[in-house]
């Protein structure tokens, strides 16, 4: 969760994906990943430590894939990043990728003005609940 708020800050847009759920569905997950990181423009994966030697496979499938480095790295390399100011509401503020069950993923652009708009409606639509 830091690394993504650090590279919204950084007025980067990142591309967040479950890691892998284990090793049996490790294949269909670097295929998946594969396709994703040029439709997504991403050229680092940052992942956590411990999967970072399973992932490092991603380089000869995604070609424009250039790292995969851990979290770890990352947070210790670079120095404090100050935030860019306040986005346009039309700036993309990260891509969420669907879960591709009908076809293959699709990448949906959430903008600054969409993804607080969707947090509250759902925070309405929870407070609502008669659990």
């Amino acid at each position: 969760m830091l690394c993504f708020l650090g590279a919204v800050a950084a007025g980067l847009v990142p591309v967040p994906m479950y890691p892998p759920l284990g090793i049996g569905r490790l294949e269909s997950y670097l295929n998946a990943t594969a396709k994703i990181a040029p439709i997504s423009g991403a050229r680092m994966m940052v992942v956590s430590l411990g999967t970072q030697a399973m992932l490092r496979a991603l380089r000869g499938r995604a070609r424009a894939l250039e790292r995969v480095e851990s979290t770890e790295l990352v947070r210790d390399a670079l120095p404090a990043v100050a935030p860019l100011g306040r986005p346009a509401p039309d700036d993309v503020l990260f891509l969420q990728f669907t879960p591709g069950s009908t076809s293959f993923r699709k990448g949906v652009r959430v903008t600054d003005v969409s993804a607080p708009a969707n947090g509250a409606a759902i925070a309405l639509t929870r407070g609502g609940d008669k659990v």
